[in-house]
């Protein structure tokens, strides 16, 4: 089980997204550091004005530069990047695959020059382990669960590396 350590810094990649914020506030409230990757510019200022704490890194997962600069003194990866609309990666394979494969190889790669880092949890596996601090600490129904996966739809499968 994944626990945040107070002080320690950790990258949420796709922070501007449907999961980044909710995780976002939890790793902060738990006492944790975000540095928050994403391509929107703009989800990424709002979200910086809710948690000024935060640091924000406007980027592209499938830029390695941009993802050397990001992972800099992490200690862990929630990696919730990733093209999640089954309709637009069938009309757009290009895109979806920058975004789902080769940013996501991209940061596999970099975790080899980062020895101490933690742990690195694919979507999947950061919304089992987040839809369950959810449901165990606010109580969130199976209902509402339902809600949740039924407006994500199908996600692509990620493995968790722990080092």
């Amino acid at each position: 089980m994944i626990k945040i350590k107070s002080g320690n810094l950790y990258l949420v990649t796709g922070a501007s997204g449907f999961l980044g914020f909710p995780l976002v506030k939890k790793i902060t409230e738990e006492g944790g550091r975000v540095r928050a990757l994403a391509r929107d510019e703009g989800k990424l200022i709002d979200l910086k004005e809710k948690f000024p704490s935060i640091e924000i890194h406007p980027g592209d997962i499938y830029d390695k530069f941009e993802i050397k600069q990001a992972m800099d003194g992490v200690h862990g990866v929630f990696h919730l990047a990733a093209s999640k609309h089954v309709g637009l990666a069938e009309t757009y394979v290009r895109e979806n695959v920058k975004s789902n494969t080769l940013g996501s190889l991209n940061i596999l790669e970099e975790s080899l020059n980062h020895p101490d880092l933690e742990f690195i949890l694919g979507d999947n596996e950061v919304y089992d382990w987040f839809k369950g601090m959810l449901s165990n600490l606010n109580n969130i129904s199976d209902e509402e669960i339902i809600k949740i996966d039924k407006k994500l739809g199908k996600k692509p499968k990620y493995g968790t590396i722990k080092k």
